[in-house]
């Protein structure tokens, strides 16, 4: 059971590698070598690492190359999404919550009864307020809540404690406020046609995890527009502008070298990815292969 405040701030760290449908776009790159790991370098040779993360707390995932651990061992700064040591300084519950009105403004009566037993199957704190969150929030809670949880922490929050320990500069690359503004952008009609349409949940979250196991950037990339077709416009709010955001952020410890960079993994694919805006950049950005595949968790934490 994750406690509500974790539950939140799993809900903000969700948003990069939930797979919401997006129209297919062709990008210019051959298929990659599959890796979630890239080596950065700077026009000026200053060398960094950028490693894509899957936001849920599973064993499968956490079988990954021991070169990550290495070169996170021996970076000198860390960024993730987010700052997880002041993440929950910047949660603020109205944040979730309409403006004004209720769901029954935005759908009929018998839509905000399934989309409410939808959230109360996930969420009893949630459930009592649920007329009065926003429809993206919703969805995001009830992707979260449904989503197994097999291991004690995420990637992200594993990497973050790690670089923690290690005692590297940390920074987060987005605020709590810029994500949560994705769950404004979010279409009414498009969460209602995620929240009432329940069949395939797991075994496309089973899929996701797989892939990504697997590192295959391009079978996540393919996977995620085999769903369906989100607008351009609320496309490029959810992953396009975030990207350049991004990469407009991180290229001062890029420049300054032993930087490494975790942020979602679909966030490294697509035309508009962050590995291709790095590139028009001017940087050279090529897979980390090599290492041996061991599960990071401990033995008492896979258990």
């Amino acid at each position: 059971m994750i406690s509500p405040l974790l539950h939140l701030v799993a809900l903000s760290l969700f948003i990069g590698i939930t797979p919401v449908p997006f129209t297919a776009r062709p990008h210019d790159t051959a298929s990659r070598q599959p890796s979630l790991l890239w080596r950065v370098v700077s026009p000026e040779g200053a060398v960094s690492h950028v490693f894509g993360t899957i936001h849920i707390a599973d064993t499968l995932v956490f079988r990954q190359r021991d070169i990550v651990l290495q070169i996170l061992d021996s970076s000198t700064t860390y960024a993730s999404e987010l700052n997880l040591d002041s993440v929950m300084n910047q949660l603020s519950p109205g944040a979730l919550m309409l403006e004004r009105g209720t769901l029954y403004d935005l759908f009929d009566s018998s839509s905000v009864q399934v989309i409410c037993q939808r959230l109360s199957g996930v969420s009893a704190m949630f459930a009592s307020v649920c007329p009065r969150l926003k429809p993206g929030a919703i969805m995001m809670i009830v992707a979260m809540g449904e989503v197994q949880r097999t291991a004690p922490t995420s990637i992200d929050e594993f990497l973050w404690a790690r670089a923690k320990k290690r005692r590297l500069k940390r920074s987060g690359l987005e605020t709590m406020a810029e994500q949560l503004s994705i769950i404004d952008s979010m279409p009414a009609g498009y969460v209602l046609e995620q929240l009432t349409d329940t069949a395939q949940a797991s075994e496309q979250f089973d899929r996701m995890r797989r892939l990504y196991a697997q590192e295959d950037l391009d079978g996540m990339e393919s996977f995620a527009a085999e769903q369906g077709g989100m607008d351009a416009a609320t496309m490029q709010m959810v992953n396009d502008r975030r990207n350049i955001r991004m990469v407009g952020r991180m290229e001062g410890m890029l420049r300054q070298g032993g930087a490494f960079i975790a942020i979602g993994a679909l966030h490294l694919t697509g035309r508009a990815s962050v590995i291709d805006l790095l590139r028009r950049s001017g940087y050279s950005v090529e897979p980390v292969t090599g290492g041996r595949r061991i599960s990071w968790l401990t033995p008492a934490q896979r258990e």
